[in-house]
């Protein structure tokens, strides 16, 4: 039989859940008993034989402790209880006797407040609910809509807020940039973007024949901030754009080092963002190979200042890492040599 072996941490992480269930299944009277308790209102244990919870003969809870009352001692009307309702009365130790039930010289507010809200809590009950209705969800909301919750923690496609000590997030873009939230004036821009030469959402034959860049290195008048991912891709049209804004080179053409710099972390970028996908655009690939190829043999541990960061790319690319292309499989057109 295989033994499990706990953590001391998972232990008493495993003790404090159970406290919890135990307490959330215990009355009313006792989980208020208890939190006076534990506010301290009916003092320290010490010596006293009495002192604590315990269950009445007809079922209800009460705090009891010794009684500091000295003449109520001398009658052996020794033992002191407190009730859920905040009254005391005292009884002997054989509970045939009692007296008139009064309430606690000192009041109790963990007690008195027990089960209510707090004005700060009902005011982010009324924020969480007004989040809610404009498309804000917890993440265990989100995980029973499908969503894998690993993604929260990208920004770009998901925004976070942070209500008392509930988190609440709203998706408010895709891994291809699109905002959910502005859906009617992005179309809008991605028809004119058209227009322009430069395309949005490609079909397979223009990702084959179009180059693309970063919308972000487009200095395009007007475009509105927000309105695309930081990492939006534009195929462009060679027809309607001018080419020289991609800095690119034709694969028979010599490239300075800046040029290479820039193919060869596009090549890289893409590597990362085809990864476990089909991939489509072969003959864009090949070519952004063909070129990447001729900067790894041309400036491989010659890129000067800062260079490292595209040797790493170099050697991840060459499958020098567990984290490269495979030598044989789909991504293997990644594969520099």
């Amino acid at each position: 039989m295989k033994n499990f072996l706990v953590e001391e941490s998972e232990r008493i992480e495993i003790l404090k859940r159970h406290k919890l269930v135990v307490e959330q299944q215990m009355p009313e009277s006792y989980n208020k008993l208890m939190a006076g308790w534990k506010a301290g209102c009916f003092g320290q244990k010490g010596n006293d034989p009495y002192f604590g919870l315990i269950k009445t003969s007809n079922g209800d809870w009460v705090f009891q402790k010794t009684t500091g009352n000295q003449a109520l001692k001398s009658q052996g009307l020794v033992i002191l209880r407190i009730r859920p309702d905040g009254m005391y009365y005292n009884t002997d130790t054989k509970l045939t006797r009692f007296t008139t039930p009064q309430p606690l010289p000192n009041a109790c507010p963990a007690m008195t407040n027990y089960g209510k809200k707090t004005e700060e809590q009902v005011n982010n009950e009324y924020l969480i609910s007004q989040y809610k209705k404009d498309k804000w969800a917890t993440p265990e909301e989100l995980r029973t809509q499908g969503v894998d919750i690993r993604e929260l923690s990208n920004n770009t496609i998901w925004q976070s807020v942070t209500v008392g000590n509930v988190k609440l997030y709203k998706k408010v873009g895709t891994a291809t940039g699109t905002m959910d939230d502005k859906e009617e004036v992005r179309k809008q821009w991605v028809e004119k973007l058209r227009k322009d030469g430069y395309i949005v959402n490609p079909t397979d034959v223009e990702k084959d024949n179009y180059q693309y860049v970063e919308l972000s290195r487009i200095n395009y008048s007007g475009l509105p901030a927000g309105l695309f991912s930081p990492n939006q891709l534009v195929y462009l049209d060679p027809s309607k754009t001018d080419p020289s804004i991609l800095q690119d080179k034709q694969e028979n053409e010599s490239m300075d080092r800046k040029g290479c710099k820039e193919t060869i972390e596009r090549f890289y970028n893409e590597f990362n963002r085809t990864k476990g996908r089909q991939i489509t655009n072969r003959g864009l690939i090949q070519r952004m190979k063909d070129q990447a190829q001729f900067c790894k043999n041309e400036f491989e541990g010659k890129w000067g200042i800062g260079g490292g960061k595209f040797d790493e790319m170099i050697k991840v690319l060459s499958g020098r890492t567990n984290r490269g292309p495979s030598s044989s499989g789909d991504d293997s057109m990644f594969r520099l040599q």
